[in-house]
């Protein structure tokens, strides 16, 4: 150990890249890396993040706003910043779209990617405490298998990026106050998510408070660096589209997606052989965060080993610890809710302030926001460690509590498994059963196969939903096969859009179909029986009116 210590420069980053691949494969099969293996994204929401990158890679290279995406939802489209795509990927991607098949997919590489990120950072983070690499190397595992780290394969697979907290917390801790770091870091969350932009914030002032107390930077410096931050956010959110431009940033749902009091211990079913499943009420999953066995272990070891030995942690480290506590607390209390639940009951709740009512509409899924005490609760617990004067107990203690946090998880890793490396067999079994089979089957097989879609996607620029709404599944072929025919499309899912824009669309619809003024560029897909009723009525020999392979379907001068 020594040897691996002091001589081997490279074996830290040779056994992370090892154990952060076997990782991956373990928990997805590995497939998905490849960049035609797209049949895993097209069962649940991750078909639309999917279907944003399709419509995205269309787009001009150099645009305004940059991820502006105006094919996918016209009238009350949102960019794709709004759409959990990774926008940082499919920037990437777009550079080499000439290389790639058009249905190709980044979603497995960025996995992978923040497998390895996940077990890097953290490790460069607990050296920051200790010099002893197969300590730290060992313990960054515990990052890597982390339940809330792994549940988001679930398939909002843009929220595996919570290593940008831990790169918070790693520049938190550092020397000196460095503003390049910060403005680095909220833009590449901005290019990846906003729910991790908006974790970064409490951290950076808590770093701005800290350096200043300990004279790394004076009062004036303070204000300055937090008046650039806010003008700098302000120019990014601009620049990539989260703001304007018809889109929406405002949600309800607050009280929904809640962090439930017993998160820390609630296994959901899934994430423990041994620990039972606590109550819960619906919707606490946004706040699901299991602490895993191996380390609820850990902390009782260490916790006894601690008041045991005495404090050993310094009056500066401690003091560091106590300021990065307050905004980690402050975002637990506000994945709390005005709902706050301990198991299934709800203890009590009130009214939002008015000034916080803009953020919980922002952040609905407010559960996230347990994430940052979440790692903290891991960092505190590895400082204690290696503070010990039994480093060498726990050393051989900490591989034995990893192995049996991850033979703990096995239902996870097989479920994930299954779910990524064998599709259709997992939605035809654990997945759903086959009603739920049927229903998805036309995701991975096409029913349009007769001989008027080719006509369709040559004659018309645009297709129309009768009505458009946030989430339109079964007609979610017919977005793909607009996609493939660079066809602009009304419909979708949309989490953030702007309803004032939704009801200007309806009404442009009325006006065309119901007062005769059909546009030659659209072809409609009608959902609504007494729109149909009336199309019915139209001459026949001039537009085909007519369901076909189960859609019905009114193209305008189709036969002109």
């Amino acid at each position: 150990m020594r040897y691996l210590n002091k001589k081997n420069m490279l074996f830290p980053y040779i056994f992370i890249a090892i154990i952060s691949v076997a990782l991956f494969t373990l928990f997805t099969g590995g497939r998905i890396v490849f960049v035609d293996d797209i049949d895993w994204l097209l069962a649940d929401d991750s078909r639309y993040h999917y279907l944003n990158w399709l419509y995205f890679q269309n787009t001009p290279f150099f645009q305004f706003p940059i991820f502006n995406n105006p094919l996918y939802g016209m009238e009350f489209a949102s960019t794709l910043v709004l759409n959990d795509a990774i926008p940082i990927m499919a920037l990437v991607f777009k550079v080499f779209k000439a290389l790639l098949p058009f249905e190709s997919q980044y979603f497995g590489l960025w996995i992978l990617v923040c497998f390895l990120l996940q077990t890097l950072i953290s490790f460069k983070l607990l050296k920051k405490f200790s010099s002893d690499n197969v300590l730290c190397l060992i313990f960054s595992i515990f990052f890597t298998i982390a339940p809330i780290f792994l549940w988001r394969l679930w398939g909002h697979y843009a929220l595996m990026s919570q290593w940008i907290v831990l790169a918070a917390f790693l520049v938190y801790f550092s020397e000196g106050f460095s503003l390049i770091k910060w403005l680095l870091l909220i833009l590449l969350s901005f290019l990846i998510n906003p729910y991790i932009a908006g974790m970064l914030y409490p951290i950076f002032l808590a770093d701005i408070y800290y350096k200043r107390k300990a004279g790394f930077i004076n009062k004036n410096e303070s204000w300055r660096h937090i008046g650039i931050v806010i003008l700098y956010s302000t120019t990014v959110l601009i620049l990539l589209g989260y703001v304007g431009f018809g889109s929406s940033l405002g949600a309800g749902g607050y009280s929904n997606y809640r962090f439930n009091l017993n998160s820390f211990f609630d296994t959901d079913t899934l994430w423990s052989l041994t620990l039972p499943n606590l109550a819960s009420v619906a919707n606490d999953y946004e706040g699901f965060g299991f602490l895993g066995l191996g380390v609820i272990i850990l902390i009782f070891i260490a916790a006894l080993d601690f008041f045991l030995a005495g404090n050993s942690i310094s009056k500066e480290l401690r003091s560091k610890l106590l300021i990065i506590t307050i905004p980690c607390i402050m975002m637990l209390v506000f994945s709390l809710t005005n709902m706050v639940t301990l198991g299934d009951e709800v203890l009590w709740s009130y009214d939002v302030p008015i000034f916080l009512k803009p953020l919980t509409k922002i952040f609905r899924s407010a559960g996230r926001f347990s994430w940052p005490l979440y790692y903290f609760i891991y960092l505190l617990l590895f400082i204690i460690i290696s503070r010990s004067g039994r480093i060498k107990v726990y050393l051989y203690l900490i591989p034995l509590l990893v192995s049996l946090q991850l033979y703990d998880t096995q239902k996870a890793s097989s479920l994930f498994r299954l779910k990524h490396s064998e599709v259709k067999n997992y939605w035809r079994t654990i997945g759903g059963g086959e009603k739920v089979y049927q229903v998805l089957l036309p995701n991975w097989e096409s029913p349009l196969v007769s001989s008027e879609w080719d006509n369709i996607g040559k004659k018309y620029n645009n297709f129309i939903y009768v009505y458009p709404k946030k989430r339109t599944d079964r007609a979610f072929p017919i977005a793909l096969f607009a996609a493939k025919n660079s066809m602009a499309i009304n419909f979708g899912y949309f989490s953030r859009y702007n309803k004032k824009n939704l009801k200007g669309a309806i009404s442009k619809i009325d006006k065309e179909l119901l007062d005769n003024k059909f546009n030659k560029e659209s072809v409609y897909l009608i959902t609504e029986d007494s729109v149909w009723a009336q199309l019915l009525l139209q001459d026949k020999n001039l537009h085909l009116i007519k369901e076909i392979d189960g859609f019905r379907i009114f193209a305008p001068f189709y036969f002109n």
